[in-house]
């Protein structure tokens, strides 16, 4: 008898392999579902790790039982400390009083007042910051001293370098010359009512800033108090910065002794290359402004000296706030054409109405509060002799 024996065609071999891949196939994935669980699983275990690590140091925090020399926090470290009374000062190397690395946290806060007791003290270091933050950074209720009041172009007290954060709530920032220094797209918020960044007076040092910022940069004060006590400084240099100002109260004098500030703000853009000019943004949505421009013989003829400066190019718009002591120059540039002051009315139903519109000086450069307002609007007292605004003769047609 003949036997009649056929293999596997083309066709089954195709049909096997297919089965064999298809299986092969949910094999992997399920190893690899079950691989990546396995990490999500250890990426959760740390992060719950690390929360209940940063809530233990929160409960039990390092309390300073003596003045420390020193207080730098390595990188990646979270940290949290209280003075407890005692202070933060420079070590015998000449380090920074205190320091946080890249990828850093650190918690600083004093006893609940800022007063002298619990301070960050870098005054035995004049040419040196006292705080330096790479990383994220938040302090409360203590004093933050250090510059000579008697020399300039000292360094800033204060360094929020490239991309780092730092929250000040109800802190103090007394300066000798300089103030606070934000890098390239670093972040400062200052809050609570208690928080003071004051330029002390010295004997005649001209030319500093309470605030410089670098491209990107952005500074946020939601409260407290800004102080310049010495003639021919400024409070905010703004080198394409971002500043937002929600409330808190500005001042450039607290004697009759020194008459006022150069610029209140001053902007300047930076040219990132041929193609790219980073300019100012200013956002003012609230505060009480108690700042007189000077008005001495060697400043009120000139042109730079104004309570907004526009180097060239920069974008302000104010939307709120309160204006006291009449500027005897408001806003002024070198260029009348492209250096306008505008006020927006930006109320929360997503229109903008222009209030007021203030070109920078006229060709005589004898301008005074109020020139240059556009047609429909007026400068008004809200207290006479003590606050201005300015108002739409009649509701201007949307």
């Amino acid at each position: 008898m003949k036997l009649n024996k056929k293999g596997f065609g083309v066709a089954e071999i195709a049909i096997v392999i297919l089965l064999i891949g298809i299986l092969a196939a949910a094999v992997i994935a399920g190893f690899m579902g079950i691989k990546q669980n396995a990490h999500n699983a250890v990426v959760s275990q740390q992060e719950i790790a690390e929360s209940m690590d940063h809530n233990l140091k929160h409960s039990f925090p390092t309390i300073l039982s003596k003045n420390q020399k020193g207080l730098e926090i390595g990188e990646g470290k979270y940290e949290v400390y209280e003075l407890g009374g005692y202070k933060i000062v420079p070590n015998s190397s000449g380090a920074y009083p205190v320091q946080v690395n890249e990828g850093a946290t650190l918690y600083l806060s004093g006893n609940g007042t800022t007063d002298v007791i619990s301070k960050v003290d870098g005054t035995s270091k004049p040419k040196n910051p006292t705080v330096v933050n790479y990383g994220n950074l938040y302090l409360s209720d203590i004093v933050v001293e250090g510059g000579d009041i008697n020399r300039a172009n000292r360094e800033y007290q204060f360094w929020g370098m490239q991309y780092s954060v730092s929250e000040l709530n109800n802190v103090v920032v007394s300066c000798g010359t300089r103030g606070i220094l934000m890098y390239f797209d670093a972040n400062i918020k200052i809050d609570g009512v208690n928080s003071k960044i004051e330029m002390r007076k010295n004997n005649g040092v001209s030319g500093q800033n309470l605030f410089y910022l670098y491209p990107r940069s952005v500074t946020t004060v939601n409260n407290g108090t800004l102080t310049c006590k010495q003639q021919h400084n400024t409070m905010f240099y703004s080198a394409a910065g971002k500043i937002i100002i929600n409330g808190g109260y500005f001042t450039d004098t607290l004697d009759a002794a020194n008459v006022g500030n150069n610029q209140i703000f001053y902007f300047a853009s930076y040219r990132v290359d041929e193609n790219t000019l980073l300019t100012p943004i200013t956002e003012i949505n609230g505060g009480v402004f108690d700042c007189t421009v000077c008005s001495c013989s060697n400043c009120k003829n000139d042109i730079t000296k104004a309570f907004f400066y526009f180097y060239d190019s920069s974008s302000v718009t104010i939307t709120g706030g309160e204006f006291i002591k009449e500027p005897s120059r408001f806003a002024t540039g070198v260029n009348q054409t492209n250096r306008i002051l505008i006020i927006k009315d930006a109320p929360n139903d997503g229109t903008e109405q222009l209030i007021f519109h203030y070109a920078p000086y006229k060709e005589d450069n004898t301008n005074v509060w109020g020139d240059y307002v556009a047609e429909g609007y007026e400068v008004y007292e809200i207290e006479a002799g003590k606050l201005w605004g300015v108002k739409p003769v009649t509701t201007p047609a949307n």
